[in-house]
């Protein structure tokens, strides 16, 4: 409807005037649009990452294909599962896909690896390879299974938020990481046993495979890596104090963390719903709404010259001490607009309202002192309502 009702507007007031659309229908609308072009987009980006990395790890088809089935299952699985629980697709859920892919590929990538590791320069019979498969599932399912699990606690850890988009988040994501880790522990060995094992032919080496294998290479990762350990056992004082500083200027940091739900300002300054709320903003009563409902017993009550000279003085204080509040509509504007029409040849003096209607010093100096508020004036901001 959103959309219809943009293209109409525009298509009827193009060539002499400009259409902005803004409000919390048309975050929503934009948020879900740009939502679904990112999946379009982030999902091939990130697979195409990973067969990446795949290939210059394992440079075998087998080995990028295993894993890439992997993760590619359990993000079927835990996104296909929320349209069969009755579950929508949130601005949230819809970065699923992409980290199931990231985070789920390093179980069926650990697995591969050591399968290669292992198998290299052995050449084994069909019941010899079995085995084979067997020992080495029952030797990586305490180590995957602990992997699995750390992430898992992670995800599942937001299903206790009370917020239903996050928790679904979590929900799923935790679903699919235990879908990821058993497809890798159970899919993969099933592949590597209908392929079966594969000869491996030595190759001959030549002269200057001969020459590389003998000469040392220019960095050796593996005792440098050693050293930097050594050395920083060698300085166990140095290291926690550091250390706890990193500790304390996080615990700063994280006291001065704004958190600001306001959806437009996560698209930039350019983008056409975020300019249309600043046009809004600054040229009308604004785009977001807050409704307060004032109930009474009856209706006598509501309509009553001290109920109306409350809301009215309420409205006033909004509007002048209250800082963002641009414009304001209640009861009172209605019932003011039934009498000026009820009095419209009236003079103007006869139908004035009395000053100390609309300012009451005794009381909050804006009418509604009666009713419980004050008029906190020292306020930073300018004014607050309790």
């Amino acid at each position: 409807i959103l959309l219809r009702l943009r293209d109409m507007a525009k298509e009827m007031f193009a060539g002499y005037a400009t259409v902005y659309t803004a409000g919390q229908p048309v975050v929503s609308a934009t948020l879900s649009e740009s939502a679904q072009i990112d999946v379009r987009a982030l999902v091939p980006f990130v697979i195409l990452v990973l067969i990446a990395v795949l290939v210059l790890s394992f440079r075998r088809f087998s080995y990028v294909l295993y894993p890439l089935l992997t993760v590619v299952i359990a993000a079927i699985w835990a996104v296909g599962a929320m349209p069969l629980l009755g579950i929508k697709l949130t601005m949230i859920c819809v970065i699923l896909p992409v980290i199931l892919i990231a985070v789920g590929s390093a179980y069926a990538i650990h697995i591969v690896s050591h399968y290669k590791d292992e198998i290299q320069g052995k050449t084994l019979t069909a019941p010899e390879h079995r085995a084979f498969v067997f020992s080495l599932t029952r030797k990586l399912l305490k180590p995957v299974l602990l992997a699995a699990l750390t992430t898992f606690a992670g995800f599942v850890s937001f299903a206790l938020t009370p917020l239903i988009p996050l928790r679904n988040f979590g929900i799923f994501a935790s679903f699919g990481v235990l879908v990821a880790f058993v497809v890798a522990i159970t899919f993969i060995p099933a592949l590597l046993l209908i392929r079966g094992p594969r000869a491996v032919k030595p190759a001959a080496q030549t002269a200057a495979q001969k020459k590389t294998l003998v000469k040392q290479p220019a960095f050796d990762f593996e005792n440098e890596f050693a050293a930097a350990l050594c050395a920083v056992t060698n300085r166990k004082t140095l290291v926690l104090l550091i250390t706890a500083l990193a500790v304390a200027v996080s615990i700063v940091g994280a006291s001065k963390a704004v958190v600001d739900g306001a959806l437009v300002e996560f698209f930039n300054e350019r983008a056409e719903v975020n300019r249309s709320d600043r046009f809004i903003r600054e040229h009308f009563g604004g785009s977001t709404q807050l409704i307060l409902s004032v109930e009474a017993d009856d209706t006598e009550t509501l309509l009553s010259p001290a109920t109306l000279t409350a809301l009215d003085g309420l409205s006033a204080y909004l509007i002048e001490r209250v800082p963002r509040v641009t414009k304001v509509v209640g009861f009172a504007d209605t019932i003011k607009r039934v009498n000026q029409v009820f009095n419209v040849d009236e003079s103007p003096d006869g139908i004035a309202a009395r000053p100390e209607a609309a300012y009451d010093s005794e009381t909050s100096g804006f009418g509604f002192g009666d009713f419980g508020f004050e008029d906190d004036t020292n306020n930073e901001e300018g004014g607050s309502l309790p």
